[in-house]
């Protein structure tokens, strides 16, 4: 199941006023989310300097709208170390979101300082309804605590969880999905691939990132993923179209292993 797909199409039906990008890396997903919803805000968040550096140069983030922020989403406002991944930046082909505010999983090109904002005091004022990307490289659970106080206000969910910690102090994605659920979010979708040795495109992945090849000593099944999450009444009020996405949703994918694809 494709759920960056899936996840554009509920987004259409969520009239969100605000879309915030969160761990945005190079702001294709931004600009995605401005096509779908040309009337709404969008906001993304990116602490790798050299990385916002060129999103805030890209002219077609810039026709967008979209509102660049220097800024780490946690749980905290404040600032922390920012541990930037030793990858060629210059690259296209270069895995260039591996860097994170936790430590241990990726080669380190340089520790930074950065600004950490709590979602719901940067978004306290922003329009509902809000829909929020999130993928963080393994803080996705201290993002998911700072947005408790505009829990509220958000639709839409799509956020990008490890079942096993990577990093030495990353919270495990179903500790963070018990908390999503605690906020009262309930789970449209969720698609979790195998990450390590022998997984699909490893070698490729591996050659083109900062990854620790020590830390995969063994193949981990499905390991790392997506989930898709909706407040109680965005599920109530959408229920049969959240059915018909998932029905084509899994049609598609099925196709696609026929075809090979």
């Amino acid at each position: 199941m494709n759920t960056k797909r899936l996840f554009l199409a509920l987004l259409k039906r969520t009239r969100c006023r605000t879309v915030c990008d969160v761990g945005s890396m190079d702001g294709a997903e931004s600009l995605d989310f401005a096509r779908a919803l040309p009337d709404a805000s969008v906001l993304a968040l990116e602490a790798n300097r050299e990385n916002y550096d060129r999103m805030t140069s890209d002219a077609r983030i810039v026709a967008a709208g979209v509102e660049v922020l220097h800024r780490a989403a946690s749980d905290a406002n404040g600032e922390a170390e920012f541990h930037v991944a030793d990858v060629d930046y210059s690259s296209t082909d270069a895995n260039r979101g591996e860097s994170s505010l936790l430590s241990g999983y990726s080669k380190t090109k340089r520790v930074d300082t950065v600004e950490t904002v709590r979602l719901d005091a940067l978004l306290a004022d922003a329009a509902a309804p809000i829909a929020l990307w999130i993928d963080v490289e393994g803080a996705a659970h201290q993002v998911v605590e700072g947005l408790e106080g505009i829990k509220d206000k958000v639709s839409l969910i799509h956020i990008e969880l490890d079942l096993v910690a990577y990093w030495p102090e990353e919270v495990p994605g179903d500790q963070t999905r018990a908390l999503l659920k605690d906020f009262g979010f309930q789970e449209i979708a969720s698609q979790f691939y195998p990450d390590g040795p022998g997984a699909p495109g490893w070698d490729e992945q591996l050659e083109q990132s900062a990854r620790r090849s020590e830390l995969f000593d063994s193949y981990v099944a499905e390991a790392s993923g997506n989930v898709i999450l909706g407040s109680s009444s965005f599920v109530a009020e959408n229920a049969s179209a959240i059915r018909r996405s998932l029905s084509m949703a899994a049609t598609r994918a099925t196709l696609s292993k026929v075809l090979g694809r």
